[in-house]
């Protein structure tokens, strides 16, 4: 019971950090430059919630990575995340999922059209307050 309103509590304190800075859905413009030509943009992050050290395993041996894959729509939210490697328990799978249903993204341009975009990030823990976060891949845009 304590763990559930645990997660409960942190959870709310994550939506009421990260709501303020929710990008709206992309401007019709945002994929035509200045002189009205059409753009093709990255994709860049707006929105980082961190994902917190499960408590009941802060340990300064437990080292490891969860590595999510994602989709970012069209409004600049990731949909379908899912864990595709992990070297720890399902309490960092469960905390990593967590944080980042909270992020938030510039939707990608390409040719002058807001794409969905395909993206992997990978968390290492390793005893820092937050995880380190790094690219695997990106820029894969799905038209199937």
């Amino acid at each position: 019971m304590k763990k559930l309103l645990l997660f409960t509590c942190i959870g709310l304190l994550q939506a009421c950090q990260s709501t303020a800075l929710l990008p709206a859905k992309p401007p019709l413009n945002a994929c035509v430059d200045a002189a009205g030509q059409p753009k093709t943009t990255a994709l860049e992050t707006l929105v980082r919630v961190w994902p917190k050290w499960p408590v009941e395993y802060f340990e300064p041996t437990i080292k490891g990575t969860v590595t999510l894959e994602y989709f970012v729509n069209t409004h600049g939210h990731p949909e379908r995340v899912r864990v595709i490697n992990s070297d720890l328990n399902a309490a960092f799978e469960e905390v990593t999922l967590n944080a980042f249903k909270y992020w938030r993204f510039q939707p990608v341009c390409e040719q002058g059209k807001v794409v969905d975009a395909r993206q992997v990030e990978s968390f290492t823990f390793d005893n820092h307050p937050t995880p380190q976060v790094d690219t695997v891949s990106s820029k894969d845009h799905p038209h199937e």
